[in-house]
């Protein structure tokens, strides 16, 4: 399913927790888990990125979140978090 599809018609408050999310097909989950992982597997170098993530202070699923729910809060296009 796609993000916010499964929740329809909901306010701001709701739409910046819940948006973005989409329920887990395994287990159901719908909060971003944290990932604590700091490199994730890659298939080749000609592959590389394919998945998404390489290496988690370039970029990683908990992270990339926190970056689409700042941009939706801000009502921007995208956003960068660092720390």
């Amino acid at each position: 399913s796609e993000a916010s599809d499964w929740i329809p018609d909901v306010s701001m408050d709701t739409d910046v927790v819940h948006g973005g999310v989409v329920p887990c097909e395994k287990t159901g989950a719908i909060l971003t888990p944290v990932y604590m992982s700091t490199t994730f597997v890659q298939e080749s170098v000609d592959k590389y990125l394919e998945k998404g993530y390489s290496y988690s202070r370039t970029n990683n699923p908990t992270v990339k979140m926190l970056e689409e729910k700042v941009a939706k809060i801000e009502n921007g296009y995208d956003s960068i978090c660092v720390s």
